[in-house]
């Protein structure tokens, strides 16, 4: 017979395990300031080089501290108001991993941000601004 309090246990084991996996089943995209950031106010960043083609030009050593967005593999993705589902896709790199298209432009993230800030944009790199984009 189980004891009244390894029920409990049981029953917070459980709950935690479900908040846990439900936390992370998919990722959010949201205009914060007038930046495109993720669920975590991480900033959103583009490579010129892309130019708008709906495929990454970025791989290996190109990457350095840029990844492309999300990181792991495909994610439900959920788009908050004012952005349009209809300018975001989800796209198969060619090196097998899924990344977020943004009105035809692969994202990525920047390593070395905090929430809020702008580190990435540097050259060929730079930061979404939404009433600004595409960058040409």
């Amino acid at each position: 017979m189980v004891k009244m309090s390894q029920k409990y246990e049981l029953i917070i084991s459980i709950a935690l395990l479900l908040l846990l996996i439900t936390s992370v089943d998919g990722i959010e995209i949201k205009v914060y300031n007038g930046w495109l950031v993720d669920q975590d106010n991480l900033c959103l960043y583009y490579l010129l080089s892309d130019n708008g083609n709906r495929a990454s030009t970025c791989f290996d050593e190109c990457l350095g501290d840029y990844v492309p967005f999300p990181s792991e593999t495909f994610k439900d993705l959920s788009v908050i108001s004012p952005l349009k589902e209809s300018d975001f896709e989800y796209v198969k790199r060619s090196d097998g991993k899924y990344q977020v298209i943004y009105k035809g432009w692969p994202l990525y993230s920047y390593k070395r941000d905090k929430p809020n800030e702008r580190n990435g944009v540097s050259g060929m790199w730079g930061a979404i601004y939404t009433e600004n984009f595409p960058p040409y």
